[in-house]
């Protein structure tokens, strides 16, 4: 760190103390400020009647920037990978939406249930019973194949399936939300046959 000796002129000034009067040297225009510091040096070896001030270049002052939390769901915007989850989703760690998606692969216009995606249904089942304040959300996706009425209708038979299955084990139908969105959510390209496989899909998630 770079250093500045002043050595200025020189202001007398005097005080009573216990042995006498007493003159003070001061250095005229020394800085006073928390970082400087004074130099002592021998009688013997200083010019008589001064001080040396060492005055020290002050360290910048870095503020800390605090981070906020835009969308309020707990995570703080520096550690948020999806800063704009929707209020009441119960959301990961690191701010996404904790989402159970089930694969289901429902076949090409159909809306039953294979057995073998029963136990994704039943990681939702123990989510929920271990925090039992919480609602679920179970939204029923499609292809693009067909018309859009078409798709609209079969998304929602297949929510109603899985709402039906989380009843079934246990869960109240009031703290279940059904809802299908047809083909108008996409996760792959509806251009290939397992781009439209992905699509044909279950999503559930979970609101406080």
């Amino acid at each position: 760190m770079r250093k500045l000796i002043l050595l200025v002129a020189i202001l007398s000034f005097g005080f009573a103390n216990e042995e006498g009067y007493k003159m003070i040297k001061v250095v005229e225009g020394a800085t006073s400020s928390n970082a400087s510091k004074e130099i002592v040096i021998p009688e013997e070896k200083r010019p008589a009647g001064f001080i040396i001030r060492e005055a020290l270049e002050e360290e910048p002052i870095v503020k800390e920037v605090v981070s906020t939390d835009d969308d309020m769901d707990g995570v703080l915007n520096k550690k948020d990978e999806c800063p704009d989850t929707p209020k009441g989703k119960v959301v990961d760690e690191k701010g996404c939406t904790k989402l159970i998606r089930l694969q289901v692969n429902f076949a090409f216009d159909k809306y039953n249930l294979l057995k073998e995606y029963e136990d994704e249904i039943e990681e939702a089942v123990t989510f929920l019973e271990q925090n039992p304040t919480l609602s679920v959300s179970v939204d029923g996706h499609t292809d693009a194949i067909g018309t859009q009425e078409y798709n609209q209708g079969l998304s929602e038979r297949r929510a109603n399936t899985v709402s039906k299955k989380l009843q079934e084990l246990g869960v109240k139908e009031t703290k279940i939300l059904s809802k299908g969105f047809g083909e108008m959510k996409p996760i792959q390209t509806n251009e290939t046959a397992e781009g439209r496989a992905k699509n044909r899909r279950v999503d559930i998630s979970f609101n406080r």
